[in-house]
């Protein structure tokens, strides 16, 4: 098998037994390229850090059936006994503010003391116009 390193490599899922990560690079035309790398190790790095990734190098041809039903056939590369080292750690994410709880002051004593008023139109009131 043949080693490789992949550096500054931006994870992009992870899972029980591994990682997707993925570099971006130029073309010589100026198009953004990524190269996706499944890595598979017991213990895994967080979504959205950067790291570097030393291991075996297997690629598997595999393919999919695109939204027009033609079939996509790529290389995905594959690696095996995986060394990481961590780059940059990703930003935390706060947690959004919590809703205000609408049934944060009830009670049933509160409920069984004063019912809510509701107030419905009698359907047969003819004097009130729709």
């Amino acid at each position: 098998m043949a080693s490789i390193l992949i550096e500054k490599a931006t994870v992009t899922k992870s899972f029980a037994s591994g990682f997707w990560c993925q570099t971006a690079k130029k073309t010589y035309n100026g198009e953004d390229a990524f190269e996706k790398w499944t890595c598979w190790t017991q213990k895994s790095p967080n979504v959205g850090d950067v790291v570097n990734v030393r291991g075996e190098l297997t690629v598997r041809l595999e393919k999919f059936n695109n939204d027009q039903g033609d079939e996509v056939r790529y290389a995905r590369g594959h690696v095996n006994e995986v060394e990481w080292s961590l780059v940059t750690a990703a930003e935390p994410v706060s947690p959004s503010p919590a809703a205000e709880d609408p049934w944060a002051n009830y009670s049933p004593q509160s409920a069984a003391q004063s019912p809510p008023t509701v107030v419905r139109p009698d359907p047969f009131d003819t004097d009130t116009p729709f």
